[in-house]
């Protein structure tokens, strides 16, 4: 398993310069990033990563965002 911070580390290596916020959701298997900065975009969805091999999943749109919305928020 990876720790938060090394997720933290690969989801903003793979988030195409946008900024994360570190504070992210626990959707069991893996850990969700979502946007942090402070100026408006669209069509940013979050990057998720898998707790166990650190691998990027391909966000599944609407079903990640059902599962987010659940989901509860840790903080690296």
């Amino acid at each position: 398993m990876i720790t938060l911070k090394k997720a933290f580390e690969i989801a903003s290596k793979n988030s195409n310069g946008v900024t994360l916020s570190p504070q992210a959701y626990d959707l069991g298997e893996s850990w969700a990033f979502d946007y942090g900065g402070t100026d408006e975009i669209n069509g940013f969805f979050p990057v998720i990563i898998h707790k166990t091999t650190g691998a990027v999943i391909p966000f599944n749109f609407p079903a990640d965002y059902i599962r987010i919305s659940k989901a509860p928020r840790v903080k690296k």
